[in-house]
């Protein structure tokens, strides 16, 4: 499955150098590597003095407040979304924006559909890895994102919502 990024507006496909490392392999002592929380809470010291970027995969029931003392060392955290119906995705990625300032990659993957893929990139996702159904992968990406002119909710980013535009359009009017 590809790995699409969208940064300024554009979707392209990128080299994932990460290695996902699974629950009892052994973590390679050097290059980018995703573990699970649990994994890294465990095995934080080691993870920490390796020479290669970091990443930490969450899971659906995972807090990620928890990676506040350490949120400056990662390079990519993954989002799971293990069931369409299940939000608690969008809400790890709000945290990690807003509350912990997280500059770096945050990655989508599992149950990624098209339809959600704005709504994503409005809490703060930035690459998906999903199946494609038709099409190049980055111009699925593109297009899902680019679906939705307005938001309703403020998001992560730069967006004005669209009651404030309302609101503020009003007032130059009766002014």
């Amino acid at each position: 499955m590809p790995t699409v990024k969208f940064e300024n507006g554009k979707a392209g496909i990128i080299e994932d150098a990460f290695v996902c490392v699974e629950e009892g392999q052994a973590i390679p002592t050097d290059g980018p590597v995703c573990v699970s929380l649990e994994r890294f809470k465990a095995e934080k010291d080691a993870i920490l003095a390796r020479n290669g970027d970091i990443g930490v995969r969450l899971s659906e029931a995972d807090d990620a407040l928890e990676l506040t003392d350490v949120i400056d060392r990662l390079s990519l955290v993954e989002v799971t979304f293990g069931k369409y119906t299940d939000g608690r995705g969008y809400s790890q990625a709000q945290l990690l924006r807003r509350r912990l300032q997280f500059k770096g990659e945050v990655r989508a993957i599992g149950q990624v559909l098209r339809d959600q893929m704005d709504q994503m990139a409005r809490c703060g996702i930035d690459s998906f890895v999903f199946e494609p159904t038709s099409g190049e992968a980055s111009n699925v990406v593109e297009d899902a994102i680019s679906d939705f002119t307005y938001a309703y909710q403020r998001t992560s980013g730069a967006t004005v919502p669209i009651f404030e535009r309302r609101h503020a359009a009003s007032k130059t009017v009766s002014e």
